[in-house]
């Protein structure tokens, strides 16, 4: 029987992946997941894509 997983990728400096972490084994008990962790560095992701990072992104005013 195949057993159902949960991949979860975070990059350390995120704030949200940090509060994410808190209750995502909870979530893996509960569901009986497995939980498969995967760390990325996000900025290395958008400098690949092209893209700007949140916080270097110009707000828009309307």
């Amino acid at each position: 029987m195949k057993v159902a997983a949960l991949d979860f990728y975070f990059d350390f400096l995120s704030p949200f992946a940090f509060f994410a972490w808190r209750d995502i084994s909870p979530l893996c008990e509960k569901y009986q997941l497995e939980l498969r962790v995967h760390p990325i560095v996000f900025g290395k992701l958008l400098d690949h894509w092209g893209q700007l990072g949140p916080g270097v992104i110009i707000p828009k005013i309307n």
